[in-house]
């Protein structure tokens, strides 16, 4: 017989992370149903999107994610939810910080995966009130993605042809 675990109650620190995550899900649906239903509203909702778009805004959500989560130019976006920690080889890394509001917050800033759905939504939506703008960033990310594929491409033929670990 299976015992049933009891709510945590508000001192709890785990329901108090989960008040965080919960009220960040809930911004999340509330904002995009808003979005959603405005474009259906005005018109601007599509039966069906072209695949040559929805191919567009996933790279470009992939990169756009990537690069808010983990480059060193959008440490400024992220450092209000981010404390620094040592790892085990004394390397400083940034991580989400451990408690309150900017714990949530600290999670889905350095996660690109967390990210990758804002950035989607972000494109897709985009793309019904502002179409030519969404396409115009989206762009620009999918171009960064190619230019990023052919230097690693490039570099590891280098490597190749060297025979090194060299940059």
């Amino acid at each position: 017989m299976s015992r049933v675990r009891p709510i945590p109650r508000s001192s709890d620190p785990a329901h108090e992370e989960l008040g965080g995550y919960t009220t960040v899900l809930a911004i999340y649906g509330a904002a995009t149903s808003m979005m959603l239903l405005v474009a259906s509203r005005r018109g601007k909702l599509p039966g069906r999107f072209r695949v040559v778009d929805l191919a567009m805004f996933g790279i470009a959500a992939h990169k756009l994610a990537r690069t808010v989560a983990t480059d060193a130019v959008t440490r400024p976006i992220r450092a209000p939810f981010t404390d620094e920690a040592t790892t085990a080889a004394e390397t400083p890394v940034e991580v989400p910080a451990r408690t309150g509001w900017r714990k949530p917050l600290g999670e889905l800033f350095t996660c690109p995966f967390c990210l990758g759905q804002w950035s989607a939504t972000a494109f897709v939506v985009g793309s019904m009130f502002a179409p030519a703008p969404a396409r115009a960033v989206a762009s620009i990310l999918v171009v960064r993605s190619v230019s990023d594929w052919l230097q690693l491409g490039f570099g590891g033929l280098e490597r190749l042809a060297t025979g090194g670990d060299e940059k």
